[in-house]
């Protein structure tokens, strides 16, 4: 039997919570550096999560203003000293 769509959600928001935490670390700590691309097909492969979450991570971020989105499927981290 597959999953719920309750627990595909729950799945997503758990595998975008840690991708974003992955990531904001990261940003924060210099690991990645202003203008340094990410992509969604990246997050996917790297982190073994739905293309869904790291979209659902990346908008987080753009929110913060840790990053800017070039396209759906990319942004690029944000100049952090200019904020």
């Amino acid at each position: 039997m597959s999953k719920s769509e309750a627990e595909d959600r729950q799945e997503q928001e758990v595998q975008a919570r840690h991708v974003h935490a992955f990531l904001r670390t990261s940003i924060l700590f210099g690991a990645l550096a202003a203008g340094t691309a990410i992509t969604i097909g990246a997050l996917v492969r790297r982190h073994r999560v739905s293309a869904t979450a790291a979209r659902r991570a990346l908008v987080t971020l753009e929110d913060e203003g840790l990053v800017a989105r070039e396209s759906s499927d990319e942004a690029r981290v944000s100049d952090l000293k200019h904020r």
